[in-house]
């Protein structure tokens, strides 16, 4: 019969364990994203475009997308400063991906080498010409 106290130092020893493993052991799928997305702004999507994303489906290899516009939207009609939303920040990101794995519209766990990891919804447009799959984010949030 395990004893209370092997029972303690069993815990001390696996808690000592796993504080010390490197976090590349942890399984990227089990991961939070480090940063929120409300903490990233247009101008610092703005100037990651034309770079590499990597979008984690679940435990499956990362998928790499490049971001190639980000749009901000102004509106200009006359009664646009009346709306709820006008001083909201508004923009869309736009990614190219490879032809051979296609995202579905989800949330995925995004890294990116000068921004970090963060979480962030997708939906895939239809594929162009160029036979790549698209996606895009759109935001409407209150401004940084």
């Amino acid at each position: 019969m395990l004893t209370r106290r092997d029972f303690l130092k069993g815990c001390s020893t696996l808690t000592l364990a796993a504080s010390l493993a490197p976090i590349s052991l942890v399984p990227k799928s089990s991961r939070t994203g480090d940063l929120s997305l409300d903490q990233i702004s247009f101008d610092t999507f703005l100037g990651q475009q034309g770079t590499i994303f990597r979008a984690w489906p679940g435990s499956a290899p990362a998928v790499r997308l490049k971001l190639i516009e980000v749009q901000e939207y102004r509106v200009n009609c006359s009664r646009a400063h009346m709306a709820e939303d006008a001083a909201n920040e508004k923009f869309s990101l736009l990614f190219r991906g490879s032809d051979s794995r296609k995202l579905e519209q989800n949330t995925y766990v995004f890294e990116h080498d000068n921004i970090g990891r963060f979480s962030m919804f997708i939906v895939p447009l239809r594929a162009g010409k160029d036979q790549h799959n698209y996606y895009q984010a759109i935001f409407n949030r209150l401004p940084c």
